[in-house]
């Protein structure tokens, strides 16, 4: 018999109030759809997002390979997401005004307007990886405690790692103030709790790349960066 599609409609109004730590631990089903409503929230009402979510399913007992989907329509307010590998997926529903609704707390350091030429604007000039050289909360020692701290942007992916964050990233590019601007959304784990996130960076005029990473009910830093030499990579 052929298993049955793993659908879930939820009322967000409907889930556990959830402590910081089981938002920091992501363990659980509440937390799982708080991150698809963080980075659905984020991302307006017509997004279409690969996220960086792994699937929660294992297929067989093993781990599905596939990431959460996310897609949001600007005429009614659900957010709809599914694995791009299996089955699993879902419907949510009253998320608005909850704690993991982050459509009115984009971060206000950019107001960005997209050319009418170039929407998209930006990846020719930020691609790369990026030494991240200095962080308002951390010191350099505790940014590069898993190796040199670095940001990296590919298209509309991309990477990171500081401290102990290591994460992926969805990109949006466009301008800010003359100067190519990215907004990204993130996943991945802090030491060895799952965290999410957003943040954005901006190409300053002597080369160097400034910008804000938020973490989900957690701290938020700026950070300074500057290109790896093209002769090493971080390890």
């Amino acid at each position: 018999m052929a298993a049955r599609p793993k659908t879930f409609i939820t009322d967000f109004r409907h889930l556990p109030p959830l402590s910081d730590d089981e938002l920091d631990q992501g363990r659980s089903f509440a937390a799982f759809l708080s991150c698809v409503v963080a980075i659905g929230s984020m991302e307006g009402p017509d997004a279409r997002v690969r996220s960086p979510i792994p699937c929660r399913c294992r297929p067989a007992r093993r781990p599905c390979p596939g990431v959460i989907l996310i897609a949001r329509h600007p005429r009614h307010s659900e957010i709809e997401w599914r694995c791009s590998e299996c089955e699993f997926s879902g419907v949510i529903t009253h998320w608005e005004g909850s704690s993991s609704d982050f459509s009115v707390t984009a971060p206000e350091a950019v107001e960005v307007v997209a050319p009418a030429t170039a929407p998209n604007r930006g990846p020719a000039t930020l691609e790369g990886r990026w030494h991240i050289v200095e962080m308002e909360m951390w010191d350099k020692d505790a940014i590069d405690l898993l190796g040199p701290g670095y940001i990296e942007f590919q298209k509309r992916h991309g990477s990171m790692r500081f401290v102990a964050i290591e994460g992926g990233l969805d990109c949006r590019y466009s301008e800010a103030e003359g100067r190519p601007t990215v907004e990204f959304s993130w996943f991945g784990g802090d030491d060895r709790d799952d965290a999410s996130g957003r943040g954005w960076a901006r190409l300053q005029a002597d080369g160097s790349l400034v910008g804000r990473i938020f973490k989900h009910r957690g701290d938020d830093s700026s950070f300074t960066a500057r290109r790896f030499d093209s002769t090493r990579s971080p390890q």
